[in-house]
């Protein structure tokens, strides 16, 4: 591995010029975040590059034109031709006592050049402003090999039940985890029992999408009990997998509170304990930026800060409030973090209760006795559910075979049959009142409670998946893929993804050879529909469904969860389930060569279905929405839908 220890030390402007990050030092003086780097790259935990500045070096550079113009030369020697994030490492920050989790700003994506690595320095430093003036913030700072990452989290390694077991909780979502810590998005969750300081792999919980499972999941556990043995019991990490699936950690600093999982209702999660009664105070986190800060400087103490979510620039306000409520969030983001520092509740509720609460009204909160009343109406928290739920939630499962279109005025809806409910999913300008009246007439129809689902990302790629089920490359494929599936014939699968590559290459000599625009896009489309089929709809999808369905007898006979056929610590006695885990092993190793292979083969190119959306709304003069359904219909009834299959065949 490379050297992580080079650091400039210099005593004068002049020293700065003639060489920033020649000497080696320790970076156990340059913050938290520095010195939790460095105690996981000497204990042998995968690292990106890294450097550290001090404070005094971050001033010299950003008040001297010739001393940036030096830095970011040396930057490009030291980290090559790649994007870095810059990140805060202040003096306090990353402590023992106090984290201050998401307090402080960090810069992702930073092209090594000098106005972005000055804006990106200067944005930083500027964070420091938001602690009190007595607080003596020295600003250090922390700039960090970027790394693409397929799915990225954080992990709590001593989380408690109510029973005081200790466990350790992994949160992810798909991407940059930044949505994850400022809780912007729902995260999924691996909950791993801890017996005699070690991780029982065997028994873990799941709740979510846990799809990454097989991408890096063995080193990244393996990685995690290096740290408990080595460094910290107690660690709060960041990690992240790269698409290659490798393991890597981006900071790691101690526990500052101890973490309960609490048991969870349908509508909410209790992130931080506590009990608040008082008035709500809504903070939109949509607002223009002056705005936001303007609603965040002037928030009033004493009352229930409530706001979709949090990030670093809301901290003056949580730091008034007597609790917090998001919508969504995790244990483990910042806001959830910084809520048990200050010891006050932190409550993240489903969209669709978020929605109802409303500014200044009263609130009551005691999470110790599940309490949870918004203006006086009813306990939310009344009816306890299951916080270690293991059955698949079928709204992340990318299969449409049991999906039906409802059209109510100019609405389309879509209702899915599952194994356990019925899910209704909507559009995301569809208003409420519309949903409302959907709902009563299914409830009175089906007599039974129909759950509304807010993944609109689900409801997107059904449309795309009827659109695609039209081209008979894709239907051809589909079924054989189904046939595959069905037998539990890994050679089969990988056979078929092997001959897919083939003709997907050849597709893409095809359509750079064409001039016909019409036949151009076309054999676009059918390389669009295929890799659809390989990426999202074989592994997220069909196998989850058609094995789950296959197997269900045997895995009620066993007492086995369906999530543990994809763990890969998971013992399973039964010989279907045994075949059946192995199979799903086959599905998601190939899923995770399939992108690598058609970006360095040329079949795709990185952001591709982004590009093609801005292609196709060029095509309607940017008349529809980014994603619109309608405008994908309408592009294939005008452009795809015509007799060009001799040249793709």
């Amino acid at each position: 591995m490379m050297n992580y220890e080079l650091r400039g030390k210099l005593q004068s402007e002049n020293d700065m010029r003639s060489s920033i990050i020649s000497k080696p030092r320790s970076n156990s003086m340059l913050g938290g975040k520095a010195k939790g780097l460095e105690l996981l790259s000497k204990n042998g935990i995968s690292v990106p590059k890294f450097i550290a500045l001090s404070f005094d070096e971050v001033e010299m550079i950003i008040t001297s034109y010739e001393t940036l113009k030096l830095f970011c030369s040396e930057l490009k020697t030291y980290f090559g031709d790649v994007k870095i994030a810059i990140r805060s490492s202040a003096n306090k920050e990353d402590g023992d006592a106090k984290s201050y989790a998401g307090f402080f700003s960090s810069v992702l994506n930073v092209t090594i050049e000098d106005d972005e690595i000055l804006n990106a320095l200067k944005t930083v430093k500027q964070s420091a402003y938001r602690a009190n003036a007595n607080e003596d913030i020295k600003m250090n700072i922390v700039l960090q090999e970027m790394i693409s990452p397929l799915v990225s989290g954080v992990c709590f390694t001593e989380t408690y039940n109510e029973k005081g077991e200790k466990f350790c909780k992994i949160s992810c979502v798909d991407g940059f985890a930044d949505k994850l810590v400022d809780g912007r998005a729902k995260a999924s969750s691996l909950i791993i029992p801890i017996e005699d300081e070690r991780l029982n792999v065997s028994h873990i919980k799941y709740i979510g999408n846990v799809s990454f499972l097989n991408i890096g999941f063995v080193s990244l556990v393996k990685q995690i009990q290096d740290v408990m043995d080595r460094i910290y019991k107690d660690a709060d990490l960041e990690w992240c997998i790269d698409k290659d699936g490798n393991a890597w950690f981006v900071q790691l600093r101690k526990i500052t509170s101890k973490v309960s999982i609490h048991e969870e209702v349908s509508s909410c999660t209790v992130t931080s304990e506590g009990m608040a009664l008082g008035r709500a105070k809504i903070i939109d986190s949509s607002l223009p930026t002056d705005e936001l800060m303007y609603a965040i400087k002037t928030f009033p103490k004493n009352c229930i800060l409530v706001s979709e979510y949090t990030d670093t620039m809301f901290m003056p306000a949580i730091k008034k409030a007597i609790a917090i409520i998001t919508c969504s969030g995790d244990l483990l983001s910042h806001s959830a973090i910084v809520a048990r520092e200050l010891n006050i509740p932190c409550i993240a509720l489903d969209e669709k209760l978020f929605s109802q609460v409303k500014d200044d009204v009263e609130i009551q909160i005691d999470t110790r006795n599940n309490i949870l009343i918004i203006d006086n109406k009813i306990n939310l928290m009344q009816e306890k559910g299951n916080s270690f739920a293991q059955e698949i939630n079928w709204e992340t499962v990318n299969n449409f075979d049991n999906i039906a279109k409802i059209k109510i005025g100019d609405e389309i809806f879509l209702i899915e049959m599952t194994p356990n409910n019925l899910i209704l999913y909507h559009s995301q300008r569809c208003n409420k009142d519309t949903i409302d009246e959907v709902l009563s007439k299914l409830f009175s129809k089906f007599n039974q409670e129909i759950l509304l689902s807010s993944n609109t990302t689900k409801y997107h790629w059904y449309f795309e998946w009827e659109n695609f089920s039209k081209l008979e490359l894709f239907q051809k494929y589909k079924e054989k893929m189904k046939e595959a599936i069905l037998s539990f014939d890994g050679e089969k699968i990988t056979h078929l993804y092997d001959e897919i590559s083939v003709i997907s290459k050849d597709l893409k000599r095809k359509e750079q050879l064409e001039t016909n625009v019409s036949k151009k896009l076309f054999i676009q489309e059918n390389i669009v529909s295929l890799y659809f089929l390989l990426d999202m709809y074989v592994p997220q999808g069909l196998s989850i469904s058609m094995v789950y369905k296959e197997c269900l007898g045997e895995l009620i006979c066993s007492n086995i969860s369906f999530l543990d056929l994809v763990n890969p610590y998971s013992k399973i006695g039964d010989e279907k389930l045994l075949q059946a885990k192995e199979f799903l092993k086959i599905i998601t190793e190939e899923k995770n060569k399939i992108f690598k292979s058609w970006i360095s083969n040329g079949i795709l190119i990185y952001d591709f279905m982004n590009l093609r959306d801005r292609q196709i709304r060029s095509l309607f003069d940017n008349h529809y929405e980014k994603y619109d359904e309608v405008m994908y219909n309408e592009y294939y009834e005008k452009y795809i839908l015509t007799s060009f299959e001799d040249n793709i065949s």
